[in-house]
């Protein structure tokens, strides 16, 4: 009975073994495998555990400085129920990815049920991608983003036909809507697809009775709490007209180059051999959502992650073309020998190309200490930075924890990179850029650093900041070689980084006070003079 079990599951649990394999190294060898924007969620999860609400700085108004709902509640019950949030986000996401990849597999192999190999090969090539394995142990909200709409597709796919399936469509797309807002427009397509293939009123009507039951009673809520039904992160991160779209598009395809490198061109082959449009056609619904995600993606003006955090959803919704694409392209090819054997050579050198990509040979490389290739240039060390890995939030982690010691809860910090900082020092923090400041989020764009467009870091206020009166201000965010006053290049892109030293004021009543964190690291901060007497 197991081996008949095992025999017939094998697919679903290779893919959970593949996954526990490459994950879970990084988890226990790498000391940080977040992005920064995680410590944001943490923060704001241990204030709710401690009782302080929904807020960024204990005693201030409730911000809502996160876009996701639900993957708050997620990382505030992972707070409270283990000592270390920081691990049980990262398996609580290698456990999710499981989940997720099995209903992929299942959902595909639903759709192409004479494909088994075919949908294993592309579901496989789906999770061995930078882009996913970057997701998964960043602690984000992208993964679940990915994993839920798989969730809603497969759902769709396999509920039988009676008006309870239709609640429940409303229903799902609510919770969606929750864990992304721009999933709601999922009840606009959801309603036009179903007009278009005349469905009964009774259909549609219980439909939107599902969606209501859930999501007006929230936004209700949510309105009288925070004062807006959009969360601040919209406010500061959005309004930027034509540099925003443009900026969108110039992120959509960076992102698809990114998201598997080099083996993009291999797939895009793949695709091109076996285009069909009777293919296209029995998938119009999918290619419609997956086309709609990167549309909305366009129009919000993407994001500043690398390896498209915002187009990950719409990838195994695009990739449900190819297992009958390769069926198609390799059919000829297979009379004459076992196409099994094409298959495993492109998934070999889908292998071989991934191990080059950035993104793997960083990680090996902070695994083992070395790389796996040998030419690969790791060093991005300069006359101002004291780094040999190009891990941002690793040294923000390490500034957060500094300050923790030398700084007092009670005092003020203004500081861009807000996550791990704010996470680790447990000061009152000033955000730069405004996504947990109402005020910031609501300033003008400064029109010459807006046509460089840099998604929720184009907003600035300096002399709101200076009228403050933080105890200290962090330009240059990374660790130093050697003291470093002025502002490092980098620096110059920040619209409050600008007003505050531009405004005489703040030499007036701020000192220059750099701290050594070990030999050749320096935190370069600026102190408010008189502080503390």
């Amino acid at each position: 009975m197991i081996k008949t079990y095992i025999k017939d599951n094998k697919f679903y649990l290779i893919l959970s073994i593949l996954i526990v394999v490459l994950t879970l190294p990084q988890v226990i060898f790498i000391s940080n495998t977040f992005v920064d924007d995680t410590f944001i969620f943490l923060r704001f999860a241990r204030n709710i555990v401690n009782g302080h609400g929904i807020v960024w700085n204990i005693g201030e108004e409730p911000i809502a400085g996160f876009t996701s709902n639900i993957y708050l509640l997620i990382c505030t019950l992972l707070t409270y129920f283990f000592s270390n949030p920081i691990l049980s986000i990262q398996l609580f996401n290698i456990i999710l990815a499981i989940i997720g990849t099995i209903y992929m597999l299942k959902w595909y192999n639903f759709i192409n049920p004479e494909l088994a190999t075919e949908n294993f090969l592309i579901v496989l090539i789906i999770i061995l991608s930078p882009a996913f394995q970057y997701w998964i142990i960043s602690g984000m909200d992208a993964l679940l983003n990915v994993v839920s709409l798989i969730f809603y597709i497969y759902f769709i796919a396999r509920s039988p036909e009676t008006i309870k399936k239709y609640f429940f469509f409303g229903l799902f797309i609510a919770i969606l809507s929750l864990i992304r807002p721009e999933f709601i427009f999922l009840i606009f397509y959801q309603t036009a697809y179903l007009i278009i293939k005349k469905s009964k009123i009774t259909n549609l009507s219980y439909m939107f009775l599902g969606f209501g039951i859930l999501f007006i009673p929230f936004y209700i809520a949510y309105y009288l709490y925070f004062g807006s039904v959009l969360p601040n992160t919209y406010f500061a991160k959005t309004g930027g007209g034509i540099y925003q779209v443009w900026g969108g598009v110039e992120y959509v395809f960076i992102s698809a180059k990114r998201m598997f490198g080099k083996a993009a061109f291999i797939l895009l082959l793949i695709l091109i051999l076996g285009f069909s449009l009777s293919i296209f056609r029995r998938h119009f619904y999918v290619l419609g959502i997956a086309l709609s995600i990167i549309f909305i993606t366009v129009i919000k003006g993407g994001d500043h992650f690398i390896l498209g955090r915002f187009l990950l959803p719409a990838i195994p919704l695009i990739f449900i073309l190819l297992p009958s694409i390769l069926d198609k392209s390799f059919s000829k090819i297979s009379k004459y020998s076992n196409k099994n054997l094409y298959y495993t050579l492109i998934l070999c050198i889908i292998i071989v190309v991934n191990s080059t990509n950035y993104f793997y040979q960083k990680q090996f490389f902070r695994i083992i200490g070395k790389p796996l290739v040998f030419e690969f240039d790791y060093s991005e060390k300069t006359q101002y930075y004291s780094f040999e890995i190009p891990d941002w939030t690793d040294q923000f982690i390490e500034i957060g924890k500094k300050l923790k010691i030398i700084c007092k809860n009670s005092e003020t910090l203004a500081v861009v990179p807000i996550g791990a900082i704010g996470y680790f020092s447990e000061m009152r923090i000033i955000d730069m850029v405004g996504l947990v400041d109402k005020h910031i989020s609501t300033t003008e764009y400064d029109q010459k650093l807006l046509m460089s467009w840099k998604p929720g870091h184009e907003r600035g206020n300096g002399l709101y900041i200076l009228s403050r009166k933080p105890d200290y201000i962090l330009f240059n965010d990374y660790l130093t070689t050697k003291p470093l006053r002025e502002l490092a290049p980098h620096s110059l892109d920040f619209k409050s980084k600008i007003e505050i030293t531009n405004d005489p004021d703040f030499f007036e009543n701020y000192e220059f006070s750099p701290v050594k964190i070990n030999a050749g690291s320096y935190l370069n901060l600026y102190r408010r003079k008189n502080l503390g007497v």
